[in-house]
């Protein structure tokens, strides 16, 4: 079955303008008033078009396994992430677990509870501090697939840098360059 994402920007505010449809132009239930309602909670245009996208994927992948959402469990889910692992190239992991969240969402939204664990149970144990920074740290524990996100590193500028960028800048203005050239 090809399945494809429409665009209808004159939906009324109660309807997602995004519908997910088959080829013969049939709505996805499942899919479409899991996105109604998040257009009811008044989410953005951009987050809507996101979440469409998420279930476009997955219902390919349903699809092409032969599954359906209500036999969701873990290790079906692990599935789903191996089956994501496998493009060329592969998504980061920041979109697999967007993906992950929206399908947990989903999944919360039609039965009212988690996925079951099935054969594989992810679970894991975090330590959080009191946001105002101060107390005993908490020990957590998230159930769940996860992908380890890579943390981005923030380096200030070195004395040096700082000096390079200062030098070109006042060349600019001297030059009579207007701000807008610079870009």
């Amino acid at each position: 079955m090809k399945l494809s994402l429409l665009s209808q920007p004159s939906a009324p505010l109660s309807v997602c303008p995004f519908r997910l449809v088959d080829e013969q132009g049939a709505e996805l239930a499942w899919a479409n008033a899991f996105l109604d309602a998040q257009r009811i909670r008044q989410l953005s245009r951009c987050s809507l078009r996101a979440y469409a996208y998420d279930l476009l994927h997955l219902a390919r992948w349903l699809d092409q396994t032969q599954q359906a959402l209500a036999q969701l469990d873990q290790s079906l889910l692990l599935d789903y992430v191996r089956f994501q692992l496998d493009y060329q190239p592969p998504p980061t992991a920041t979109t697999i677990n967007h993906r992950l969240g929206v399908l947990r969402c989903l999944y919360r939204f039609h039965y009212g509870r988690e996925i079951p664990a099935g054969k594989s149970y992810f679970r894991r144990t975090y330590w959080t501090r009191s946001p105002l920074g101060y107390g005993r740290p908490q020990h957590r524990v998230a159930s769940g697939l996860r992908l380890r996100q890579p943390q981005r590193l923030i380096v200030p500028l070195s004395a040096d840098q700082v000096a390079q960028v200062l030098e070109k800048l006042s060349h600019l203005s001297r030059s009579g360059h207007r701000r807008s050239d610079a870009a």
